[in-house]
């Protein structure tokens, strides 16, 4: 042990050492992320920077940042004037780096406080009082902004509180100044480990060693255990920051042991002691059950058996840990199999927690079905504070069983991620403890959170803010089949995610040798017709089958049609039992769903043909049979589908599938209908960008509502998941790329500012108390005007109303008056109840504003939307003329041609088919949709149509032009920025504003904004506006999280599709299994006949699997020769076929395309053709066509056109994950 010195003695004596390393002369050193009296340190040297008049901190110590603002002419002039060596605060480099880049031409150094690089989240030398004053300015920008924080923002990018404490973010200037940055501390050069201590443990990583490093920086330091990842000894990247905190410990001599997780002498525990609980609810003779995990899954399969009891013993302990002692407690992961007894492994404790703690339980689950089988169970054996929170119950009910929960009479709360992270945690549990929290099924948080739920994306924030202000909880998730490491990794990432506390691994097995594979790998050569027909022949022909041999079967679709469709075609063959096979989708009622579950459950029902809407959660024990119409997701996804079957010891199930290679595009349709674009992710920034700029005074903190961004998505597509999921994608790579966030996005629990029309009868009542927090922003008064007005600005509109509109603070008022209710009961009480006194029968009501600001002067916006709309409705009508339905790119090149030039929307001509389609209610949302008067297309799309095809309905669609034109009349601008605004009736039947504000948008002709709809409201924060517009419009820009997500999906296929090609005996096959769920990639590879390069997979073999040719194939000529692409290069031929492309990675295959095709010569291809086979009079409509070389390239979506193609004696190419764009270049080379 080193001998004691002061803390402040080291940091004087390390500055030295530090200085004495830097250049004597032409140099300028900033240091990062110190604590106060450290700055002090820093700036009382005699090389600190010092400006006449100026005192860089305040009379308590604290650094001043209205003194660096004012004094940044200055210092700018002293540091360019300095030939000798300068130091400051990196606020001081902060306020000055744009004319620093200019004109300083010394070395820029950097010295950080390297206790939280791995952070990116620094201590500040700025005063608590200023920092709490920027802490409210990120959280609630709809308030009065605190003094000091817009000057704190213009140095941090972001804040986090941990208990009374801050770390902010400050804004990176890397890029700009390109600086060298050094470490201040040193760091241990070699790590001694302890197998014993009598310390204080604290994890690493966790709050509590966050709290530690602070206090260390403070000056505070105590002696302490530090617990670590098992493995870091061979991964230094596993200990953080600690080599530099232990190091500083051990040069001021505090006590501190190291030790690896697991490495401390414990009592085994053996679960006993809550036999108790399990024999006094469920069985008086049950004993725990024994599972089987991996005992060291990183190393090897060996496994180990481990009792429920055990796991559920260790829940208990980590929540005692937490409630009753400082030392740091363990998060939990468990994967099982489908049937292993998860539920118990949390219910146990659950209940314990309950029953001695009188500790509060939190289970978030992904569906209602499973929160109410599992508080139906727990009930039926006598649990009964169990309940659950969801949309079944009133509101009324919700907020009676919420007070149930804080008068202590129920303790174990199922609810959806959703509704929790619409509250604040008291306003559900109330002052009771927080025992507990539990992720069920939590591959979701990974999986959906990133798709169609997107607040599993923002449950880790949730969790992680909890447990900086102090909350002491441990985190167990549980799911059946998630992978751990490889390319698919689900089980670290959704660690993560969520920010698990030193989470301990139960790693599951997932073989199950009670399942056999019989998998029949089939040629469409083999099989005329449709493929879809034939599949569903097959498949028709298995379930009678397997309903004469009496066999329980599952058999799943990718898609509802395929339900459809095959319980159809099965109901057609002779001796057909209706009663005996049904089918299960979300696109039944939810009685048939209720009665198709219960019974295959009792087991009058043989063969249910479902999709994967059937399954969680769902516990049959007999299923003998599960067979794949084709691959419904991944491998993982396949897994836990099979393993439904032989859930009882005595039965064996049998998985089946008749597989075609093209199988897996029904999989890779159902990825891309969900998944991003990257024009999408540039199109919200450049939205986010102008919102900035029309907020005066350009704030960089705004509140945004997913109603701004629908136009991006179309209906049905649930814009306000895929805003959210993209925001967050946007903020993810920025802070990736550049170390800081430039962009912050937050959910916020409910909007706050309401904009509320009141009956004018209430007005007076309203006014006298509340009228404080409320002002006018529209008189009901202003609504009979000239709409024909031709004057530059005409007057403001309103829809006929009941009283006038105001802005009021809804938040404000609850706290003041309110605030012993709940948020959400104050404003259901607000809207509904006696806050205030009805009149006549009327009731305050909601509006939301809309916002459509024009790009141009609105006479010349009008001409060209008509002249727009006019090529639509010609478009429309030729279509119907012509009797047929039309694709996208038919559409978009019939508008084309009538505007003879591009039109400015075919970016997002999907987009602009949306607005005018009308597709079915989403029956799941429970919300009621306005209709709208523009929807005059029919669309489909299914698993025959996988590329939708439109048509337009009789007659709807003439004059449509002329009616927008009147709607565009109605909403001239009438404020000074070329605006017009209004604010619309939630009740509203119609919302022709917003057809034509989307319309607007989509055409370029202006941005529209919405505020204060009914969903919950985002905020945002740009910390640099001019990095996010230049990168909105970078050509160059990608995504490293959308990248990412497309790399896993384009692997997953191959894994899939080689998975069911390869011909593999069963206990191979399981072996095969076992190691992809344990991320042993190269094993996988090399089995599957793949090769793996920085984790992309790609098929080997000797001919690609992505064209074929028929040397002897049947004669084939081009009926129809479609466009000739001869006049344009082949960069602007692989640019004009982009525009068709409905995934990003088929865009990078096109990207390989021009790459290979910049020098040479090379056929030119024509576009949109018909190849056509005169001797089985078939036509095959095609992409690309080298009539020359007869070379052929189809679009992924025409997978099935693909098939037909190569029986021809032509050369055909798919667009796929597999797809080798070398091969057709040498194909069409000339």
């Amino acid at each position: 042990m080193a001998p004691e010195i002061s803390i402040k003695q080291h940091f004087q004596n390390r500055l030295s050492e530090i200085l004495s390393d830097c250049p004597r002369e032409n140099a300028a050193i900033f240091f990062l992320g110190f604590d106060a009296w450290q700055s002090r340190i820093i700036m009382e040297h005699e090389l600190a920077l010092s400006i006449p008049g100026t005192e860089w901190f305040d009379e308590d110590g604290y650094l001043d940042l209205k003194s660096v603002d004012d004094a940044a002419k200055k210092t700018i002039l002293s540091i360019c004037t300095n030939e000798g060596v300068v130091l400051g605060l990196y606020e001081h480099l902060a306020r000055s780096a744009g004319s620093l880049s200019d004109l300083y031409d010394g070395e820029i150094i950097v010295v950080c406080n390297n206790l939280f690089e791995r952070d990116s989240r620094y201590p500040s030398c700025v005063s608590k009082t200023q920092l709490n004053a920027f802490k409210q300015y990120m959280d609630r920008p709809d308030r009065e902004t605190p003094e000091g924080a817009e000057l704190a923002a213009k140095y941090y990018a972001d804040i986090a509180e941990f208990a009374d404490e801050y770390l902010v973010a400050p804004i990176q200037y890397s890029d700009e100044l390109g600086y060298r940055q050094i470490e201040f501390f040193k760091e241990l050069d070699d790590v001694e480990y302890a197998t014993e201590t009598s310390l204080t443990t604290i994890a690493v990583p966790s709050s509590d060693y966050t709290n530690y490093r602070l206090r260390l920086c403070s000056g505070v330091a105590s002696p302490a255990c530090f617990l670590v990842d098992k493995n870091a000894d061979s991964d230094r990247g596993k200990l953080l920051d600690l080599p530099a905190t232990a190091r500083l410990l051990a040069e001021i001599g505090v006590n501190h042991d190291i030790v690896r997780e697991g490495c401390l002498k414990a009592k085994a525990e053996d679960g006993n002691e809550l036999l108790p609980y399990l024999r006094k609810y469920w069985n008086a003779g049950d004993s725990f059950r024994m599972l089987k995990f991996y005992k060291n899954p990183d190393i090897s399969p060996e496994q180990v058996v481990i009792s429920q009891g055990a796991i559920a013993q260790h829940i208990v302990k980590q929540a005692l840990i937490a409630m009753t002692s400082e030392n740091s407690f363990q998060d939990t992961f468990v994967t099982a199999p489908t049937g292993a007894g998860k539920s118990v492994l949390f219910q146990i404790p659950a209940i314990f927690l309950a029953e001695e703690k009188q500790a509060v339980t939190l289970v978030i689950e992904p569906t209602k079905a499973l929160m109410v089988d599992q508080v139906s169970a727990l009930r039926s054996r006598g649990v009964r504070y169990a309940t659950t929170l969801n949309t079944d119950i009133t509101y009324a009910e919700r907020l009676e069983e919420i007070q149930r929960i804080k008068d202590g009479e129920r303790s174990i709360v199922y609810l959806s991620p959703e509704l929790l992270l619409s509250c604040n945690i008291t306003d559900i549990i109330g002052e009771r403890p927080l025992g507990l929290v539990v992720i069920d099924e939590a591959h979701t948080v990974s999986l959906w959170g990133k798709d169609f739920r997107s607040d599993y994306w923002f449950l880790g924030d949730y969790i992680s803010k909890l447990r900086k202000l102090g909350t002491r909880f441990p985190v167990m998730c549980l799911t059946a089949t998630a992978v751990y490491g490889g390319v698919d990794d689900v089980v670290n990432e959704v660690c993560a995610e969520l920010e698990l506390m030193r989470p301990k691994l139960y790693i599951g097995n997932v073989r199950r040798d009670d399942i056999s594979f019989n998998i029949n790998v089939l040629s469409k050569a083999d099989h005329p017709g449709p493929i879809d027909v034939v599949k569903q022949e097959i498949a028709a022909a298995k379930i009678s089958d397997y309903v004469r041999a009496n066999r329980h079967a599952l058999i799943y679709c990718p898609f509802k049609s395929h339900a459809n469709h095959i319980l159809d075609f099965y109901l057609g063959t002779p001796g057909a039992d209706s009663h005996k096979v049904l089918k299960y989708h979300t696109g039944l009622d939810q009685a048939y769903r209720e009665s198709a579950q219960r019974r295959f459950t009792s087991g009058a029902c043989r063969a249910l043909i479902c999709t994967k809407a059937f399954g969680m959660g769902i516990d049959v024990n007999d299923i003998t049979d599960v067979y794949h119409y084709a691959p419904t997701g991944n491998l993982a996804d396949y897994i836990q589908e099979i393993g439904r079957g032989a859930r009882r010891a005595d039965v064996r199930a049998i998985a089946s599938i008749d597989f075609f290679p093209t199988d897996s595009r029904y999989y890779a349709q159902l990825y891309s209908m969900s998944s991003l674009r990257l024009k999408q992710l540039r199109e919200i920034m450049k939205k986010l960008y102008s919102i900035y700029l029309k907020s005066p005074p350009r704030k960089q903190n705004f509140l945004i509502s997913t109603d701004s961004f629908t136009y991006l998505f179309g209906d049905g597509s649930d814009p306000v998941n895929k805003t959210k999921s993209a925001l967050m994608m946007i903020a993810k790579d920025l802070e990736k790329k550049y170390g800081y966030p430039v962009v912050v996005v937050k959910s916020r629990p409910t909007y706050t500012k309401n904009y509320v029309c009141i009956p004018d009868g209430m007005v007076d009542s309203f006014m006298k108390r509340y009228g404080h927090y409320a002002h006018r922003v529209f008189k009901k008064s202003k609504k009979n005007l000239n709409l024909r007005n031709k004057s530059k600005f005409a007057s403001e509109v309103s829809v006929s109303d009941i009283g006038d509109t105001y802005e009021i603070d809804m938040a404000k008022i609850w706290e003041d008056h309110f605030y012993e209710r709940t948020f959400n009961q104050f404003k259901w009480d607000f809207y509904h109840g006696d806050i205030i006194p009805s009149n006549g029968g009327l009731h305050p009501s909601s509006r939301q504003r809309l916002e459509i600001k024009y790009s141009e002067d609105f006479e010349i916006v009008a001409e060209k939307f008509h002249r727009y709309m006019d090529a639509i409705e010609t478009a429309f009508s030729t279509f119907r003329t012509e009797g047929h339905e039309f694709t996208a790119k038919e559409f978009k090149n019939k508008v084309t041609s009538i505007l003879q030039e591009p039109a400015p929307f075919t970016e997002f001509i999907e987009q602009v088919l949306a607005a005018f389609a009308k597709t079915p209610s989403n029956f799941m949302s429970g919300k009621r949709e306005p209709t709208s008067t523009i929807k005059v297309l029919t669309k489909k799309q299914n698993s025959k149509t996988p590329e939708p095809r439109y048509a337009a309905r009789d007659k709807a669609f003439i004059n449509i032009s002329n009616k927008f034109d009147r709607q565009l009349q109605q909403c001239r601008p009438w404020t000074e920025n070329n605006s017009f605004i209004v604010y619309l009736s939630r009740d509203k039947q119609t919302r022709e504003e917003f057809d034509l504000a989307t319309l607007l948008e989509l055409f370029g002709l202006a941005t529209y904004e919405a505020r204060g709809g009914e969903d919950a409201e985002i905020f945002i924060r740009l910390n640099d506006p001019n990095k996010v517009q230049a990168l909105a419009n970078d050509p160059r820009y990608k995504n490293s999280e959308l990248d990412r997500l497309n790399s896993r999906h384009k692997n997953s296929r191959q894994i899939i599709t080689n998975f069911f090609l390869s011909e593999i005996a069963d206990d191979l096959r399981w072996d095969l299994i076992e190691a992809y769920f344990l991320g042993e990639d190269d094993y996988v590879a090399e089995v599957l006949g793949l090769s793996s390069t920085d984790g992309k997979l790609k098929r080997v073999a000797t001919k690609s699997n992505a064209s074929r040719k028929k040397k002897e194939g049947l004669e084939a000529k081009l009926a129809t020769e479609g466009m000739s692409l001869a006049d344009r290069s082949f960069s602007e031929i692989w640019a004009y076929v982009k525009e068709d492309c409905s995934s990003d990675w088929e865009v990078n295959c096109l990207s390989d395309l021009a790459s290979l095709t910049e020098s040479g010569s090379f056929e030119k291809p024509r576009y949109d053709v018909e190849l056509e086979i005169p001797s089985v009079d078939e036509r095959i409509p095609c992409s690309l066509a080298w009539p020359e070389k007869k070379v052929l390239l189809f679009l992924d979506e025409d997978a099935d056109a693909y098939e037909r193609a190569v029986s021809t004696d032509w050369t055909s190419f798919l667009l796929t994950p597999e797809f080798e764009a070398s091969e057709l270049v040498d194909a069409i080379r000339s």
